[in-house]
């Protein structure tokens, strides 16, 4: 080894703990160094309900990844609200499932769903199914974050399923207790319809309509959260109860995007069985801008532009040949992304993941969030700020970032 590769290695292994010393500080510091762009959200964290868990990368010889995670006022027994985070998960275990049925059916199988619900009637009370694929449904989540398709996952594999899978998994601050954007009481949620794969008019294989006997609640901190409410179009004056709503902590996030962006270097436990195949196609369309994907709905950037599900993505980073791997949620004034940030030409990658809260008037289901005005400013100079860290941290070894490079 070269003496310069030594001083370095020497550097790196000096910084490096020191870096683990002041892991809680790291951000803080990140934070106050770019205060133009974060003065009122640093010196309100709690109002804000800020968590931010960022991982650095460092590679050896042998392009092997070595992580150093450093987290902000992380605290997994605080409830927030994580709106279309869980559909991470829920595209992961699908495409688990999916594997064990390989033999009969992949993911461009067509399916329906047998329940009203999804399928239409005409005047006379005839039924017409509408035909899904779990290719397109993966797709969707990721590339606009479509809440029916999370529904068609959440059918295919199962309340009860869903949630053991994950805990056998070791990702135990986590809950997935309803459907998205429909109106279902808890017993509604607990019940998961049957879908029926076909060809060329051929039934193939069906699931089980599954009824999960347990009800499953979260026992938190903070899950009575603001002033009111609007339910129906009337504001009901008392705090909003999160008791059966979903939930999924930031670490449980962070962790389950480095076991799918990295799943040889973590616990075999935390790990998702899925075909190599469908997790290429997943990365390929977690990566991807929306005008980029062949559906013509999405393909006018005006509606869709590239930072559409990228809280991260700021302008200034538009010209550099990088990609997002991630999943957002925004719902109730929270602002959450989960992302594996790769810049192709520098050498870059870390993961990022943070949450915002920005509910000034404490009022529920009004439509008066500060998404535009706090929260998406503020990820977007979040992930602005450590990409530009990240440029100026030494590294011994250059990465070789080729398997996260597709052909969109």
């Amino acid at each position: 080894m070269s003496k310069l590769r030594i001083y370095l290695f020497i550097f790196l292994f000096i910084s490096g703990y020191c870096y683990a010393q002041v892991k809680h500080d790291l951000i803080e510091q990140v934070l106050k160094n770019n205060s133009n762009n974060f003065s009122e959200i640093i010196e309100n964290p709690d109002k804000f309900k800020i968590q931010i868990i960022y991982t650095q990368i460092n590679r050896d010889g042998n392009n092997l990844p070595m992580f150093q995670t450093y987290k902000y006022n992380v605290n997994k027994d605080k409830y927030f609200y994580p709106a279309s985070t869980v559909k991470l998960p829920a595209a992961l275990l699908a495409l688990e499932k999916l594997k064990a049925l390989s033999f009969i059916i992949d993911r461009n199988t067509q399916y329906y769903i047998d329940s009203d619900y999804y399928n239409s009637k005409d005047s006379t009370g005839k039924i017409s199914h509408n035909y899904f694929t779990l290719a397109n449904d993966v797709a969707k989540i990721f590339l606009v974050s479509d809440n029916e398709a999370f529904n068609h996952l959440y059918e295919f594999a199962g309340q009860k399923e869903i949630n053991e899978a994950l805990w056998i998994k070791r990702y135990s601050n986590v809950k997935l207790l309803h459907r998205l954007a429909r109106t279902m009481s808890n017993d509604q949620n607990r019940l998961t319809y049957n879908l029926i794969f076909e060809k060329e008019g051929r039934e193939l294989f069906s699931t089980s309509k599954m009824v999960n006997e347990v009800q499953y609640k979260n026992y938190l901190d903070g899950l009575k959260q603001g002033k009111g409410y609007y339910q129906n179009g009337e504001l009901i004056n008392e705090e909003m109860d999160f008791t059966f709503k979903n939930y999924f902590s930031i670490e449980d996030q962070h962790e389950m995007l480095v076991a799918l962006i990295f799943p040889e270097n973590v616990a075999v436990e935390k790990r998702f069985n899925i075909r190599e195949e469908d997790r290429v196609f997943l990365l390929k369309h977690m990566s991807m801008f929306p005008r980029e994907s062949g559906f013509k709905e999405y393909a006018d950037e005006k509606k869709f532009p590239d930072n559409y599900v990228k809280f991260f993505y700021h302008k200034d980073m538009r010209e550099e040949n990088l990609r997002i791997f991630n999943k957002v949620g925004l719902a109730y004034g929270y602002m959450i992304d989960n992302a594996y940030i790769v810049d192709f030409d520098k050498g870059i990658e870390f993961f990022l993941s943070a949450v915002i809260y920005v509910n000034d008037d404490e009022i529920f289901n009004d439509d008066k969030y500060e998404y535009d005005e706090k929260g998406g400013p503020f990820l977007e100079n979040l992930g602005k700020a450590l990409y530009e860290y990240e440029k100026i941290r030494p590294k011994m070894y250059v990465p070789d970032l080729k398997a996260f490079k597709f052909k969109y």
